[in-house]
């Protein structure tokens, strides 16, 4: 993990956090092209493995899940840096449609839906998804539970 120092000179406090560069994770913190590269890179993988459906709806509810909880902890740091910024809210949406766009991709081949209403299912999923990991770092449900939850949400989609 490489993470660059808050940066000095001009620039904005929300151009600093998107040059921090953290794993794949939350919809919460700052947005680096690293992210959106390992997002891309977990795709892939997930597609070309041509899994069943049921091997490809766990691998993403434990990697989601697995991936958003190991963030929560610097979420609460970067979301108050950036508090009430035009800046937060595009950046916590342009991951929310990135990880929409994941998400699609890997249930596309087993869904028996139209494109357009798996996508509007994905948007939720990945709501489900954030909610969830944050109840496993609260200490409301254990991590197991949570992708258990998750999995059986992404295979209701289905």
């Amino acid at each position: 993990m490489t993470r660059v120092i808050w940066p000095s000179g001009p620039g904005s406090q929300a151009g600093g956090l998107r040059a921090l560069r953290y794993p794949l994770g939350t919809a919460h913190r700052a947005l680096s092209l690293a992210d959106l590269a390992q997002m891309d890179a977990f795709r892939q993988t997930l597609v070309a493995r041509q899994q069943s459906a049921e091997e490809a709806t766990a691998a993403l509810a434990e990697g989601y899940i697995r991936c958003v909880t190991d963030m929560q902890g610097e979420v609460g740091v970067l979301a108050a840096a950036l508090a009430g910024s035009e800046e937060k809210t595009a950046v916590y949406q342009e991951l929310l449609e990135h990880g929409t766009r994941m998400v699609a991709a890997v249930l596309t081949p087993h869904s028996k839906r139209p494109a357009a209403e798996l996508q509007v299912s994905c948007i939720g999923l990945v709501g489900a998804g954030e909610a969830l990991a944050a109840a496993v770092v609260r200490g409301a449900l254990g991590e197991r539970e949570a992708i258990e939850a998750f999995t059986r949400l992404v295979r209701a989609v289905l």
